[in-house]
Parts: structure tokens; C-alpha cells; sequence
């Protein structure tokens, strides 16, 4: 008697387990039909022109589902069409401080801070390249220190990022263009001779290989290396173009200029 009451006992307590884990599936169905309909109701008011009533309704979904990324990233596409850049910076700093292991809001971030916040972007970067320990983080850290003019500190979070991923072209080409324009140029051309050679499609290397060997006085390179890929008038303009200037500008000046920033 006593093995059937405990027999009893216990498949009452699963069926109220089963129940409780049912009603829990039922109310997180509940917040996600819900969310949706908050995230199609602000598309609706998106799509009208009436931002601010579709802002408030993505803020609500967020709220309902705090993990989520989509009202995040509809209120910073919104907020961006107005131009509010203390806003969004703000949106993008709480998201990340919720999870600061979500890498894809990390990375709108980092893209978001490097374009519209450098003073900032050093900072932040510094912490979320700790967090990930990858090479593309290392490379907008990199970025962010260079646009702010600390170059020496840039090449070291490079080069970091290089040792854990040594064929990461777009690091590669930072941290060459980096070399150039603090009078490294052997360095710089070694890398965009490895770029080159691996992308012989990717015209943009074989430009900024270019600007390096022209800052450097090797003019006869510039033209050997460019002579299949430019035509000679568009070659002397490069040459024309960046003759002399390691002379005269700060490195920093060279940097944005090269990347049309300026």
C-alpha cells in the first residue's frame, strides 16, 4: 500500500511538472506572438513616416524580449534616418552592456562608434576586443586608435590580431597602411606584396601598395606594379598625388586621406 501511495504521489508531481513546463512553453509563446506583433505594428508606423510611434513600439518589444536583437537594430536603423547619433550610441551601449557576449551586437557597435564616435570608439573597442579575443575586433581596435592618431599602439593590436589570424586581408591592409605613413615602408610593402599575391583580383591593394611605395620615393615601382592594372595617366596622377606628402603632413592626415575621410 505504502509503494502505491509513493507510486501516486510521484506521477502527481511529474503531471504538475508536465503542466507547469506546458503553461511555461505557452507563456513564452504568448511574449514572442506578442513581440512580433509589436515588431509588425512599428514596421507599419516605420513604413507611414510616423517614427516616433514605430520607436515606441520596437522599445516594447525589447522590453517584452530583452535578448532579442531585432528591436534593437529596427530602433538604431530609425534612429539613424534621423541622424541621432547621442541616441543611437546610447540604444547601442545598453544592448551591449545586457549581453556583452552578443558578437553581432558588439560588431554593430564597433562599426557604429569607428563611423560617428572615434573619440569614444578606442574605449569601447579596447573592452569588446578583450571580450571576443578574434581578429576582426582586433582590427576596428586597431582602427579606432589609428583614426585617433595613436599608431604605435595600433600596430601592437594589429599585429595581436594577426597572430590569431595571419591571412585576415582587411587587418593586413590596416596595419600596412599603418607602416606607411609612420615611415615603415619596408614593412608596409612586404604586407601588400603578401596582399597582392593572395588577392590578385582585388585592385585596392595593389592602389595602396602603390601609395606606399610612392611615400617611400619608389617610384619605378609604382609603375611596374601597376602597369597591368592601371592605365599610365592614372598611375603618374597616383604618383603625383602622394609624392612628397610623408614630408609634410602628420601621419594621421596621410591616414585619412588615404581613406578618403578627408
Amino acid at each position: 500500500m505504502r509503494f502505491i501511495k509513493i507510486v501516486f504521489i510521484f506521477m502527481l508531481l511529474t503531471a504538475c511538472a508536465s503542466q507547469d513546463n506546458m503553461l511555461q512553453g505557452v507563456e513564452k509563446n504568448l511574449v514572442k506572438e506578442k513581440t512580433r506583433s509589436l515588431l509588425n505594428l512599428g514596421d507599419r508606423m516605420a513604413a507611414s513616416g510616423d517614427f516616433p510611434t514605430a520607436l515606441q513600439f520596437y522599445h516594447q518589444a525589447h522590453i517584452e524580449q530583452p535578448q532579442l536583437n531585432e528591436p534593437i537594430f529596427k530602433q538604431y536603423d530609425l534612429l539613424m534616418q534621423g541622424n541621432e547619433i547621442g541616441v543611437t550610441d546610447e540604444l547601442l551601449a545598453k544592448a551591449v552592456a545586457v549581453d556583452p557576449k552578443d558578437e553581432d551586437m558588439s560588431v554593430k557597435y564597433a562599426k557604429f562608434l569607428i563611423q560617428y564616435n572615434l573619440p569614444k570608439a578606442p574605449t569601447v573597442l579596447k573592452t569588446i576586443s578583450e571580450t571576443f579575443k578574434n581578429a576582426r575586433f582586433y582590427n576596428w581596435y586597431g582602427v579606432a586608435l589609428d583614426l585617433n592618431g595613436f599608431h604605435n599602439k595600433a600596430q601592437k593590436v594589429y599585429e595581436k590580431g594577426r597572430s590569431l589570424e595571419p591571412n585576415n586581408a582587411s587587418l593586413i591592409n590596416n596595419l600596412a597602411l599603418s607602416y606607411a605613413v609612420t615611415r615603415q615602408s619596408g614593412l608596409s610593402i612586404r604586407l601588400f606584396d603578401q596582399l597582392v599575391e593572395q588577392n590578385p583580383n582585388k585592385i585596392l591593394y595593389y592602389r595602396n601598395r602603390a601609395i606606399a611605395q610612392t611615400l617611400a620615393g619608389q617610384y619605378n615601382s609604382v609603375r611596374e606594379g601597376l602597369q597591368n592594372v592601371m592605365r599610365d595617366i592614372e598611375i603618374e596622377r597616383l604618383i603625383s598625388e602622394y609624392q612628397g606628402r610623408l614630408q609634410k603632413e602628420s601621419p594621421l592626415q596621410l591616414l585619412k586621406s588615404i581613406n578618403n575621410m578627408n
